[in-house]
């Protein structure tokens, strides 16, 4: 996978010197353009744009800038593993201790070196410490140029991990200093570097050529900015105006934002259409909730001789397929009852028929009577006597074993 990053550099004379590189996987860094201004009839901010415009590249490369600023310092700190808003508050309060300066003059940036180093037991910290004005000032030109960046730093916070356990020199931005790993290849030290015999510059085998010095701190935050830990330390490496952060991926975040409001307008017409749905059901659930009152007020109202017949279709609703026939039965029982005895009460079942007659005279003779009815026998008789000489006969007829064992399609059956 191909990936690219562009540098922009000053030294402490503020010529400006850009390169372009690229990286494929784990391939060598390659150099694809570079270009430089010195002109000092212009202003530096009107330089750094035109430097800009002449690198090219995409918008969707990240853009480092960095180089001398006045009033820096670089120091390296242990500090135990916490998070992120913890690490900064605690910061604060411990680089009194090691720099002579009042926090509220100076600003304080850091990167932590050995982030994807899940065994370490403590928190390895490049802290860069820059005076408010000299901060203001230079962003003051960033900002004129019209450049969107994703950070601005000292090219010193890009060593590590890139050159580990090498000694790193950047001659047009610190002529009289060299970064020196320590003996156990942790930290690393400023030392003078007028004490240091002259070597070949590490920095030539990032890209497998020689590097011109002026443009070795443009290659060397380039690197940086095509490795994982990039992206991790931007949030603590600087903090800049919202004018001058790159807007990445427009059309495709206008996408998201159009497809989000659609798929809002498309749940709140599926909770409208759901709503309306329910409020038509609810009304036509009100409307049958009346219509059954209207119905039932009116079953109220039935006179005497309705409810009487009401009563009646109710006890033929009650028959069982399959058994006596209810009118038959009704009408022999009407025949054979002599006038002192009457029906009040019949029950149908599906082979047994429950009686309740009303007798005002003698009922030794119901037996004989209600055996007489085809089809039928007297099962069960209960009599309970009244006031009045009258009695109350409740009677259970089933059907006869007679008529069972002859019955093969004829039956009494509900026509």
């Amino acid at each position: 996978m191909k990936k690219r990053c562009k540098s922009i550099t000053w030294d402490r004379e503020f010529n400006i010197y850009a390169v372009l590189t690229e990286k494929r996987d784990k391939s060598a860094l390659s150099l694809i353009k570079s270009c430089s201004s010195s002109d000092d009839s212009l202003p530096f901010a009107e330089r750094l744009s035109r430097i800009s415009d002449e690198l090219g590249g995409s918008i969707n490369d990240p853009l480092i800038l960095g180089g001398y600023i006045p009033g820096s310092i670089s120091v390296e700190l242990s500090m135990p593993k916490l998070p992120s808003h913890e690490l900064t508050n605690a910061l604060s309060y411990e680089i009194t201790r090691h720099l002579p300066f009042d926090p509220r003059d100076n600003l304080l940036f850091y990167r932590q070196i050995n982030r994807l180093d899940k065994t370490a037991a403590q928190t390895h910290l490049r802290i860069l410490s820059i005076k408010r004005k000299s901060w203001e000032s230079l962003l003051g030109n960033l900002t004129a140029s019209g450049i969107k960046a994703d950070t601005v730093t000292h090219p010193f916070m890009a060593v590590d991990p890139i050159l580990s356990g090498n000694s790193v020199q950047l001659e047009t931005i610190e002529p009289d200093f060299c970064l020196i790993p320590s003996l156990d290849g942790k930290f690393r030290t400023i030392e003078n570097s007028s004490n240091l015999e002259p070597e070949d510059h590490i920095m030539d085998l990032l890209v497998g050529s020689k590097i011109a010095s002026e443009f070795r701190p443009a290659i060397l935050l380039a690197a940086y900015g095509l490795t994982d830990n990039f992206s991790c330390d931007q949030p603590t490496l600087c903090t800049l105006p919202s004018i001058m952060i790159p807007q990445r991926h427009r059309l495709l975040k206008f996408a998201t934002a159009a497809l989000i409001i659609a798929a809002l307008g498309l749940s709140l017409g599926g909770v409208y259409r759901s709503w309306s749905s329910n409020i038509s059901r609810l009304g036509r659930i009100n409307r049958e909730k009346a219509r059954a009152a209207r119905l039932l007020e009116k079953a109220k109202t039935l006179t005497g001789s309705q409810r009487e017949q009401a009563k009646i279709i109710e006890t033929m609703n009650k028959a069982v397929k399959g058994g006596p026939n209810v009118l038959k039965l009704t009408r022999e029982l009407a025949v054979r009852l002599p006038r002192d005895m009457w029906l009040t009460s019949l029950k149908v079942n599906e082979k047994s028929v429950s009686l309740k007659i009303n007798a005002s005279g003698s009922t030794s003779s119901i037996s004989t009577i209600l055996n007489r009815i085809d089809g039928l026998m007297v099962k069960n008789l209960r009599k309970t006597s009244r006031r009045g000489g009258e009695s109350v006969l409740y009677i259970t007829l089933e059907e006869s074993v007679r008529k069972m064992k002859s019955r093969k399609g004829k039956k009494w059956s509900r026509n």
